[in-house]
């Protein structure tokens, strides 16, 4: 460090976003168990039944993944250049 002492800032950030990490993670594991339930379940009941959980959970998934995608074209695109 450059000999000034922290105001805690940085270290509030750090802890904030190992918070959001956290709890990011345990809400993708709960998804990802709940899912299963739900393929197995459907599958106890009918191999149709399993066949459609499994077409909505991809219908989902692929919404999912064109959000994303938008977002990560819409941060990647060049602004406009300012008039001068």
């Amino acid at each position: 460090m450059s000999g000034q002492e922290s105001d805690g800032i940085n270290e509030a950030i750090e802890d904030l976003l190992r918070v959001g990490l956290l709890l990011g993670a345990r809400l993708a594991e709960r998804r990802v168990r709940d899912r299963e339930r739900r393929l197995r379940d459907a599958a106890r009941h009918s191999l149709d039944a399993a066949r459609g959980e499994r077409d909505r959970q991809r219908h989902d998934r692929d919404r999912a993944l064109a959000a994303i995608e938008g977002v990560s074209r819409s941060r990647s695109s060049t602004p406009p250049a300012l008039p001068r």
